[in-house]
């Protein structure tokens, strides 16, 4: 109780600072369907049970003050997360996966980064959230280059026919405390809202919702209890240290790989004008 009741004061804590500093503050929210993957410990129904085709929803909350920022007319990237591994602390203030109702919390202090690019034959928004032992990615493309490249313009953006628009993402759930494995979902979202506070939630609706994520959190811990030994999480997560090292290295490539692309645009529209300039 006393672990639950401390939870509650650090997130209506959390969310006071969300208040205060709303010029700051997005929220972005995917939803669409599971592509594969089961539920090991019953967080979102029966244990063992696959999810595959059930509907989520992914709804994050970033300070983008906060965080490593980089910004140009194509790009616009934050990013940070652990000391010693990131150069500022991480953007995210977490995360929420909704499935068949029920939800589970993930922090965003281990790593966190949002960015919108423009590659100029699509453009593409990306939200991460990751704690110590959970994480959740999603990301959208648009080949009519629609999704706007900012991390803090209010948009909606859903995948249509029309627009030939695709997405995916990945949560992890924790590790298997026998085979050592990561649990993933794989996902498939096909609608994206980035919004700005203006709408900010009453702190009575969030005080309610972290009271029901206290309750959903002793309810999972009660129905760990009754799961076999051999799906039940251990307190420690053996092997996340490598499954985490491998997260993080693929975060740092995709970031220099967006970099050296967006460089070498930058210099691919200038080339031809300086050209002619010389012709």
């Amino acid at each position: 109780m006393k672990s639950i009741l401390t939870s509650i004061a650090a997130g209506l804590a959390l969310f006071s600072f969300a208040s205060t500093a709303s010029a700051d503050i997005v929220y972005v929210t995917y939803s669409g369907t599971v592509l594969s993957g089961i539920d090991p410990v019953g967080i979102f129904g029966a244990p063992g049970a696959s999810l595959a085709g059930d509907a989520y929803t992914a709804s994050y909350v970033f300070n983008t003050n906060i965080g490593q920022i980089q910004s140009d007319p194509f790009y616009n990237n934050d990013l940070g997360g652990v000391a010693g591994i990131y150069a500022q602390p991480s953007p995210s203030l977490g995360a929420v996966l909704t499935i068949n109702g029920l939800s589970m919390f993930i922090g965003g202090g281990n790593v966190g980064q949002l960015y919108s690019i423009d590659y100029g034959n699509l453009s593409r928004s990306y939200d991460l959230a990751g704690d110590p032992t959970r994480s959740i990615y999603n990301e959208m493309s648009d080949p009519t280059r629609s999704i706007p490249v900012s991390i803090n313009v209010p948009f909606t953006y859903t995948v249509t026919p029309a627009n030939g628009g695709y997405g995916q993402g990945q949560a992890m759930l924790g590790i298997d405390p026998v085979s050592d494995a990561a649990q993933f979902l794989n996902l498939d979202p096909t609608t994206v809202t980035v919004s700005v506070p203006g709408a900010v939630p009453e702190p009575s609706t969030w005080a309610m919702m972290l009271l029901g994520f206290a309750g959903l959190g002793f309810a999972f811990r009660q129905s760990c209890r009754k799961v076999s030994d051999n799906l039940r999480p251990k307190p420690i997560f053996v092997g996340y240290r490598e499954v985490t090292a491998k997260l993080l290295a693929g975060i740092e490539d995709e970031t220099k790989a967006l970099n050296l692309e967006m460089r070498a645009r930058r210099f691919n529209r200038v080339t031809p004008a300086a050209s002619r300039i010389m012709d």
